[in-house]
């Protein structure tokens, strides 16, 4: 099975390359594109699609932030080009990539060397990344750039950890062990 993600940025990249070998656990070979902003990846949703079909995907899906908009369906909406599409999923990150990382409750103990579980479910967390980074800085003793927390993060991360707090992440995980 050969998946494309569309990604935003190369924090969500990094993050998501650091599931290779789960992915290859599942038989998936991923390819995973940078649109840019999420502005970019609605913009440009029906060109990533065609050039990954045209390199041989069997599947795609798109992976925006929910951040600034008022639900994860009004920003799938925004889709509206793609959404008739075969073989394309949209997962709306709740509401943050960030999000997913905080609800990874044992990823984030063993940076910050202190007790952590997330409080529930990690879907409405108000500013998800700010929250990352003020535990990363005080751990740290220094601001922390989104490159930086998701360098410090990726190597503890799990989706199956994430997915057990937040619902978008769960979705994800769902999906990819279905195809």
């Amino acid at each position: 099975m050969k998946l494309f993600l569309i990604v935003e940025g190369k924090s969500d990249k990094k993050l998501f390359s650091s599931l290779e070998e789960w992915f290859h656990s599942h038989e998936i070979q991923v390819k995973i594109i940078i649109a840019g902003s999420k502005k970019e990846l609605i913009r440009d949703a029906l060109k990533h699609y065609k050039l990954a079909f045209y390199n041989g995907a069997d599947k795609v899906l798109f992976l925006p932030d929910q951040n600034g908009d008022p639900c994860a369906l009004y920003t799938k909406q925004k889709f509206q080009n793609i959404l008739h599409l075969n073989n394309i999923d949209i997962i709306v990150l709740k509401k943050e990539l960030e999000a997913w990382i905080l609800a990874d409750g044992e990823c984030i103990r063993r940076i910050i060397r202190s007790d952590y579980n997330p409080s529930g479910i990690t879907d409405n967390i108000d500013n998800p990344k700010e929250n990352l980074h003020a535990k990363l800085r005080r751990y740290l003793k220094h601001p922390v750039t989104t490159n930086e927390a998701i360098e410090c993060v990726s190597p503890y991360f799990s989706i199956e950890r994430a997915a057990r707090y937040n619902t978008s992440a769960k979705r994800f995980k769902n999906i990819i062990e279905n195809l």
